[in-house]
């Protein structure tokens, strides 16, 4: 078996056994690059020296060989290829180190300084064609310039507009709201005074004298009662309409007039007046 070459035993005694490369993956769990790379004692493209010595031991126990003598030829023949130990691998040991190749740090270099060198012309054609043709540099600026306050010009206009719209909808809305409103104004002209009690909307709003020369005035949306004891004393005006004598009628000595939205016109309660 010593002069038989490691790859050649494993090999002779699979094939005895009647067994394939993929057989043998499924049972022993090596994979078949690394049981193919042992059969033809291509240990350059195993992993390191100790998983290799147990791929040995593994294969040649699963094929029913002593494995020891396998792996003393191993070891006679190979050093380890540990990374700590690099110095000290074999001659006959061809070891594929992935660096970067002698070229790659100049190529680099000389990579940047034409990359600052075309920056550079540039930069300088750049400040010839400012100094050549300043105007052209002008009219970029007024350009941009020009651009920048007919934007906002026109976001302006537009706002204005928005506005005035908006104010339009808000003056439509109060004109709407004060629709069918009812506006009594009361103004005392005796000396004396009246005694005025005024109901708005159905709830009592005043309730007392209005002395000569006092004004007071209620809105409702949809009445106003008015009743005074002395009416001769007090001015009434109803929608910017100022009553005449002939609207000042009472009963009992009472005058007592409800003014609402619906009428333009007032009229009398007949009711009888209870102190």
């Amino acid at each position: 078996m010593h002069d038989e070459l490691i790859g050649q035993v494993l090999s002779d005694a699979r094939h005895r056994a009647g067994k394939s490369i993929k057989e043998v993956e499924f049972d022993t769990k090596i994979r078949a690059k690394y049981l193919e790379a042992l059969e033809h004692d291509d240990f350059d493209n195993l992993p390191a020296t100790i998983y290799t010595q147990g791929f040995i031991k593994t294969y040649a126990n699963y094929l029913g060989l002593d494995p020891v003598p396998l792996v003393q030829q191993y070891r006679g023949l190979y050093v380890y290829k540990d990374d700590n130990n690099l110095d000290s691998l074999s001659s006959n040991i061809r070891v594929k180190t992935k660096g970067k190749p002698v070229w790659f740090k100049p190529a680099v270099f000389i990579g940047a300084v034409i990359v600052l060198f075309i920056g550079l012309i540039g930069w300088g054609a750049w400040q010839q064609y400012v100094s050549r043709d300043p105007k052209a540099a002008i009219q970029d600026v007024k350009s941009k310039k020009t651009t920048s306050t007919t934007t906002a010009t026109t976001a302006t206009t537009t706002n204005a507009k928005v506005n005035k719209k908006s104010n339009l909808a808000s003056n439509a809305n109060r004109a709407n709201s004060t629709t069918g409103s009812v506006v009594v104004k009361i103004t005392g002209i005796g000396n004396t005074g009246s005694w005025v009690r005024v109901l708005v909307d159905g709830g009592k709003s005043f309730e007392g004298i209005i002395k000569n020369g006092t004004t007071k005035e209620f809105n409702g949306n949809s009445s106003v009662e008015v009743r005074a004891g002395n009416i001769t004393d007090v001015e009434i005006m109803y929608n910017g309409r100022k009553l005449t004598s002939t609207d000042y009628k009472t009963v009992n000595g009472i005058f007592d007039k409800t003014f609402t939205s619906n009428t333009t016109s007032t009229t009398t309660s007949n009711r009888t007046i209870n102190n």
